[in-house]
């Protein structure tokens, strides 16, 4: 079956000497897999394919799905949009494969959704705009993932139960006074986070992390996603925030 579709590099891997592996976002079928032959001449569709396949590069593809085959067979591949600063700029190219690996991590078992992909494909589009420090992308992209995969509380309401030296529950999605069980929000965590969840990519210019406090941020927000999609593993390319 010819399969026609927009999709966004999540990975790609050496699989043999022969092929890589990658790993790409559909628009409505979600991860799939297609192999990249590794050898090629300087027209052929191999060559073409290692060029443009890249962490979060967008394409528009055709594609070859056979039913139980795990891994299938692109056919033709046009980049779109072309977001040349994202695979350029050191920064962002570090960020981008942090980003890449992080969703590929969590949206595996998941079903595509279009909410979700029209998501990532609007903050790609920011990322590749933004002139100014971006050291908060990740932030406000994994808290305002929330939304399109369906588990952003309404925070408005959730505040409105806050009093001074709650912790915040995330399991739960709640303040309360005793300390929580798993994952939670200390007092000084819990006290900021009216402001936190006002964070965009407008206004993430004006909010001052230090490393740590950037990093644990970060492993809250993926904390979020771990209880709702079930635990998918460390990052290993998190370092990458180091160097924000």
């Amino acid at each position: 079956m010819l399969v026609a579709s927009k999709a966004i590099v999540l990975s790609k891997v050496p699989y043999n000497d022969r092929y890589a592996v990658a790993n790409l976002y559909l628009r409505e079928q979600g991860i799939v897999a297609y192999r990249l032959p590794l050898q090629g001449g300087k027209k052929s569709l191999a060559t073409r394919l290692r060029r443009l396949i890249y962490p979060l590069s967008e394409l528009d593809i055709v594609a070859e799905h056979k039913p139980l085959r795990s891994i299938q067979t692109l056919i033709e591949v046009v980049p779109n949009p072309i977001r040349l600063d994202i695979s350029l700029n050191p920064t962002k190219r570090e960020l981008s494969f942090f980003l890449a690996e992080t969703l590929h991590k969590m949206l595996r078992n998941a079903k595509g959704d279009s909410a979700i992909y029209d998501y990532i494909s609007r903050s790609l589009d920011f990322l590749e705009q933004a002139s100014s420090k971006i050291d908060n992308f990740p932030i406000a992209f994994f808290l305002h993932l929330l939304s399109p995969c369906g588990v952003s509380p309404d925070w408005e309401e959730i505040m409105l139960n806050y009093q001074q030296g709650d912790y915040f529950n995330l399991v739960d999605v709640r303040f309360q006074n005793s300390l929580p069980q798993g994952e939670f929000l200390t007092k000084k965590e819990a006290q900021f986070l009216k402001t936190f969840v006002r964070i965009s990519y407008n206004n993430m210019h004006l909010f001052h992390f230090s490393e740590e406090e950037r990093r644990r941020s970060i492993h809250l927000l993926l904390s979020c996603y771990r209880i709702h999609f079930g635990y998918f593993g460390e990052v290993h390319s998190s370092e990458v925030l180091e160097s924000l």
